[in-house]
C-alpha cells in the first residue's frame, strides 16, 4: 500500500514543479464545483444563473427572457460537445504529464499543453461571442448600449480560470470584482448618476488588467522550466540526500522570481479596486458607502474586522435612535460617530497597506515563509488598535449621553448581541448539539458543563418520551398499559440520571483533564497515552451501564405489559435501540476520518476526505428508511420478513463496526500525542519518521478492520434494498431507493440552489388563482423527475467507489479525478434544472407572492462574486 505521506516525501521533488507546470495544484486543492468538470482548467460555460444576472443588468422583459432561452440551450449543447472533445483531450494530456512527473516533461511538451489551452480558450470565446450575438437580436437600442459591460463581465470570468486561480491564494483582492457589489446597492437615481461613470471606467480597466494577469500566469510555467534548466536542475533523475535540499531551495528561488510578474499584476488589480472604492464611497452617503466597503473587505481582506460589527458602531446607531435625545446631544453624537468612523477607516487603510505589501512579496512555493509569525503579530497589533479605538469611542459616547441615556444604549446593544448569540436556530445552538429538554437535563450538568463539554458524542441520549410514544403505538397498547409504560420510563430516566451524575461525570472530568491549552507545543503539557486510555475506559464503563439499564427496561416491557404475540415486536424495538446506540458512536468515531489519511478535519471534511468516499452508507439503518415511507399496511407487510432477518444481522454488524471504530479512534489519539516534535522545532527527524511509520501501521491495521466492518453493512444494506424493491411496485421501489440515497449520500442532496422548497411553498400559498396552481403543479411534475434522475446518477457514482481499497496511489487519484469531473457535469446540469424551475415559477407568481416565499431574484441567482 502507498501511504500518502510516503508518496509525498518520495516524489515531492519530482512532482511539485510538474504540478505547477501543468496548472494542476488549484484543481487538486479546490473544493469548489466546476460546471463541466474542468476543475478550473478552463472557464465554466455561461450558466442559467449567469444568464439571469445578464438579463437583470440588461433589464429584459419577460418576453425577451423567453426569447433568449433557445439561444442558451444551443450554447450549452455546443459547450458540452467541446467539453467532451477538445477540453477532455486537454485534461487527459495534462493529467498524464502530471502523473508522470519530471521524466515525462520537456519544453516541447509544455509548449504543446499551452498551445492546446489557448486553442480551447479561443473556442470558448467563440461560443460566448455567438451567444452574445444572438442576445443582441432581441435587445432595444438602450439595452444594446449596456451589452458591452455584460460582455466584459464574461471576459473577466474567462480570465479567472486556469493558473490565474493560483493568485487568489496569495492576493484575494485580485479576484474581487467591485462592480458586482456596486450593482447590488440600493441607490437613488442621483447617486447612481454620480457614481456609475467611475464603475464603467473601472470595469474597462479591470477587464484589461485581468487579461494581463491571465497571460503572465500562463507564461510563467515555461519561464519556470527554463530557469530551472539554467540552474542545472535535472528532470531525468531527481537527487537524493543533501543535493535534494539544494534542489528544493533552487526551485523555491526560481519560483519566487518567475512569479514576481504575476504578483505585480495582481497588486495592480488590488490597487485598482481600492482606488475605485475610495472614489465611489466618497460620493455615496451613510449605509450605502459602509455596505460597499464592508462587502469588499469581506471578500478581499478577511483578516480585517468588519466596520459595522464593533460595539462602538452599534452604540452610535442605538444612541441616534433614542427618543427624547436633545438636538444638541444628537448633533454631538452624530459628529462623534463621524469622527470615529474616519479614524477607524484611516487605521483600516493602514492595515490594508501593510497586507498589500505582504501579499506583494508572497510566493506560492514559499511554504516555509520565515516571516509568517511576524506577519500574524502585526495583524494582531492592528486588531488591538482597532479594539482600543472602539472601546474609547464607547466610553466617550457614554460620558456624552449621561448615565440614564447610556444605560439605555447599553441595554439596546446587549439585546442585539443576545439575539445573535441565543438564536436557537443559529450556529451557537448548532454547536451545542441540540437535543431538546432531555439533552439539556442529562447532557450538561456539574463538571461536564464546567469543563466546557456538551454531551459525550459517543454516548447515547436517553430513550425519550417520543420514543416511548412510538413503542406504545407499535405495540398497540391499551390505555392502562400505556400508563404503566410511562411510569416505567420515568423510573428509567431516574436511573439514567444517576448514571449521568456518576459514570458520565467521571468521564467528563477525565476529558477535561486532557485539555491543557496553556502550551500545546510543550510535550510536558500533552495528554499521555494513559490519560487517553482512561477516557476510553470510562466511556466504555458508562456505555455499558446505560446498555444494562436499557436491557432491564426492555426486559420489564416483555414481562409486565405485553403478550406472547407482542414479543417479536419488542425484540425489534430492542434491536432498533441497539443500532441507534452503536450508530451514534460510529458517527462520533469516524466523523471527518478518511480511509486514506486517518485525519479528522475541522469541519469533518477536507481535501483528503474529498478524495475519499463522500458516503455514509455504512451508517444507514434501512429499517428507519422504510419507516419514513408512506406505505400501506399491505405493502409494509410484504417487507416484514426480509426486514426481520436484516435487523438481526445488521445490529450485530453495527456493533462490530462500532467496536473497530472506537478502537481506531483511541489508537489514533494516542499515536498523535506521542508524535515527536518537528525537526524545525528541535525534534529528531529520524524519531519522527519512525513515529510516522508506526502511525501508518496502526492506521492500516485498525483502519482496515473498520473499513471491512463498514463494507459488511453496506453489502447487507444493498442486498436487502434489492429484496425490498422486488416486493414493491415501481413507484414505491423508486421512492425507497431515493430515500436510501438521501441517507447514504447526503453530500449529493446538500443543494443550496434546490428549487424544491420554493415550489412546494408556492403551491401552499393562500389565494392562488386556479391557473397559478395548475401552472405550478406542471412545473413540479417536470422538475422532480429531472432533478431526481440527476441526483440518482450522482449517488450512483459515489456508490461505485470501492469500499475495501486503501491507499493513495496514482490509479486511485485518477479514478477520483474522473469521478469528480463526472459529478461536476451532473451538478451543473442539476443547477440548470433548478434555475429553469425557478425562472418559470417567477413567471407564474406576483411580486408579492415571490416575496412571501422568499424567491431569489436575478441579483442573487447571479452567483459569481469574484474574478
Amino acid at each position: 500500500m502507498n501511504h500518502p505521506l510516503s508518496i509525498v516525501r518520495r516524489d515531492f521533488a519530482r512532482t511539485c514543479v510538474a504540478a505547477f507546470v501543468v496548472a494542476m495544484p488549484v484543481a487538486i486543492i479546490s473544493s469548489a464545483a466546476h460546471g463541466q468538470g474542468t476543475s478550473g482548467t478552463v472557464p465554466d460555460p455561461i450558466s442559467s444563473r449567469d444568464l439571469a444576472g445578464y438579463a437583470h443588468r440588461l433589464d429584459l422583459n419577460d418576453e425577451q427572457r423567453r426569447d433568449i432561452e433557445p439561444f442558451h440551450e444551443r450554447y450549452r449543447a455546443q459547450f458540452r460537445q467541446l467539453r467532451e472533445g477538445e477540453i477532455e483531450e486537454l485534461m487527459q494530456q495534462t493529467g498524464r504529464r502530471w502523473f508522470g512527473g519530471f521524466r515525462t516533461l520537456d519544453r516541447a511538451a509544455i509548449e504543446d499543453s499551452v498551445k492546446k489551452l489557448k486553442q480551447v480558450m479561443a473556442r470558448i470565446t467563440m461560443l460566448d461571442d455567438h451567444l452574445f450575438s444572438d442576445l443582441q437580436t432581441v435587445l432595444s437600442d438602450d439595452q444594446e448600449a449596456a451589452l458591452p459591460r455584460v460582455r466584459q463581465t464574461r471576459q473577466r470570468q474567462r480570465y479567472s480560470s486556469g493558473a490565474t486561480r493560483l493568485i487568489g491564494y496569495a492576493n484575494r483582492s485580485a479576484r474581487v470584482d467591485l462592480s458586482l457589489f456596486y450593482d447590488e446597492l440600493e441607490l437613488t437615481a442621483q447617486q447612481r448618476e454620480e457614481t456609475e461613470p467611475f464603475i464603467v471606467q473601472y470595469e474597462g480597466r479591470l477587464t484589461a488588467a485581468a487579461k494581463r494577469l491571465y497571460e503572465v500566469t500562463t507564461a510563467m510555467f515555461l519561464d519556470a522550466f527554463d530557469a530551472l534548466e539554467e540552474q542545472g536542475v535535472s528532470f531525468d533523475s531527481p537527487p537524493d540526500g543533501a543535493a535534494r535540499g539544494q534542489m528544493m531551495q533552487t526551485m523555491m528561488t526560481v519560483w519566487a522570481e518567475v512569479s514576481k510578474k504575476p504578483r505585480d499584476r495582481a497588486s495592480a488589480i488590488s490597487d485598482l479596486n481600492r482606488r475605485t472604492l475610495r472614489e465611489v464611497t466618497q460620493l455615496l452617503e451613510g449605509d450605502a458607502a459602509a455596505t460597499l466597503r464592508d462587502r469588499f473587505l469581506t471578500r478581499a481582506y478577511p483578516e480585517v474586522p468588519r466596520s459595522r460589527q464593533g460595539a462602538a458602531e452599534h452604540s452610535y446607531r442605538a444612541a441616534l435612535r433614542l427618543e427624547g435625545l436633545s438636538q444638541a446631544i444628537r448633533e454631538d453624537t452624530a459628529a462623534a460617530a463621524g469622527e470615529f468612523r474616519g479614524n477607524r477607516d484611516k487605521l483600516i487603510d493602514e492595515m490594508l497597506d501593510y497586507i498589500d505589501e505582504y501579499r506583494g512579496s508572497f510566493s506560492a512555493f514559499d511554504f516555509r515563509r520565515s516571516n509568517r509569525p511576524e506577519h500574524q503579530d502585526k495583524l494582531k497589533e492592528f486588531r488591538q488598535q482597532l479594539a482600543k479605538l472602539d472601546q474609547s469611542a464607547v466610553e466617550a459616547l457614554h460620558a456624552l449621553l449621561g448615565p440614564d441615556q447610556a444605560g439605555r444604549v447599553k441595554t439596546a446593544v446587549a439585546r442585539r448581541q443576545t439575539l445573535e448569540i441565543d438564536d436557537p436556530s443559529g450556529p451557537v445552538a448548532a454547536m451545542a448539539g441540540g437535543g431538546g429538554p432531555v439533552a439539556e437535563r442529562f447532557g450538561r450538568s456539574g463538571d461536564a458543563n464546567d469543563a466546557g463539554f456538551g454531551p459525550d458524542p459517543y454516548l447515547p441520549q436517553p430513550i425519550s418520551r417520543r420514543d416511548v410514544a412510538l413503542y406504545s403505538q407499535r405495540l398497540e397498547l391499551a390505555e392502562n398499559d400505556r400508563f404503566i409504560l410511562e411510569s416505567m420510563h420515568a423510573d428509567y430516566l431516574t436511573s439514567y440520571s444517576q448514571i449521568s451524575n456518576t459514570d458520565v461525570r467521571a468521564l467528563q472530568q477525565a476529558r477535561a483533564n486532557l485539555r491543557r491549552p496553556e502550551s500545546p507545543q510543550d510535550a510536558a503539557n500533552r495528554p499521555t497515552a494513559e490519560q487517553i486510555d482512561e477516557v476510553y475506559n470510562l466511556r466504555t464503563r458508562a456505555l455499558n451501564a446505560i446498555r444494562d439499564l436499557e436491557q432491564v427496561f426492555f426486559d420489564d416491557i416483555e414481562t409486565l405489559i405485553v403478550s406472547q404475540e407482542q414479543l417479536p415486536t419488542v425484540r425489534r424495538l430492542r434491536l432498533a435501540r441497539e443500532r441507534a446506540v452503536f450508530n451514534r458512536g460510529i458517527s462520533a468515531g469516524d466523523g471527518g476520518f478518511t480511509p486514506f489519511t486517518g485525519r479528522r478535519s475541522r469541519r469533518g471534511r477536507s481535501f483528503m476526505s474529498d478524495f475519499g468516499r463522500q458516503s455514509r452508507e455504512a451508517r444507514v439503518d434501512l429499517t428507519t428508511v422504510v419507516d419514513a415511507l408512506d406505505l400501506s399496511g399491505d405493502d409494509r407487510a410484504k417487507l416484514d420478513e426480509p426486514l426481520l432477518d436484516y435487523e438481526t444481522n445488521v445490529t450485530d454488524a453495527f456493533r462490530q463496526y462500532y467496536e473497530h471504530t472506537i478502537r481506531l479512534s483511541r489508537e489514533r489519539e494516542k499515536m498523535t500525542v506521542q508524535m515527536p516534535r518537528p525537526r524545525g522545532e528541535g525534534g529528531d527527524g529520524a524519531a519522527r519518521r519512525s513515529a510516522w511509520q508506526s502511525y501508518r501501521l496502526v492506521m492500516e491495521d485498525y483502519g482496515g478492520k473498520a473499513r471491512e466492518a463498514g463494507a459488511a453493512i453496506v453489502e447487507l444494506n444493498r442486498a436487502t434494498l434489492s429484496s425490498l424493491s422486488e416486493a414493491l411496485d415501481g413507484e414505491h421501489a423508486a421512492a425507497l431507493h431515493s430515500a436510501y440515497n438521501r441517507k447514504a449520500f447526503p453530500s449529493v442532496y446538500d443543494d443550496s440552489q434546490a428549487a424544491e422548497r420554493y415550489l412546494t411553498t408556492a403551491l401552499k400559498l393562500p389565494n392562488l388563482e386556479d391557473d397559478q396552481g395548475t401552472k405550478i403543479s406542471a412545473i413540479i411534475q417536470e422538475f422532480r423527475p429531472a432533478y431526481e434522475d440527476l441526483s440518482n446518477q450522482m449517488a450512483h457514482i459515489h456508490a461505485e467507489s470501492q469500499l475495501g481499497e486503501t491507499g493513495f496511489d496514482r490509479s486511485r487519484w485518477r479514478d477520483y479525478q474522473q469521478r469528480r469531473n463526472q459529478l461536476d457535469v451532473l451538478r451543473f446540469d442539476r443547477d440548470e434544472v433548478n434555475a429553469k424551475a425557478l425562472r418559470r415559477l417567477a413567471e407564474v407568481l406576483t411580486e408579492q407572492q415571490e416575496a412571501v416565499i422568499g424567491l431569489p431574484d436575478e441579483k442573487i441567482l447571479a452567483k459569481d462574486r469574484e474574478l
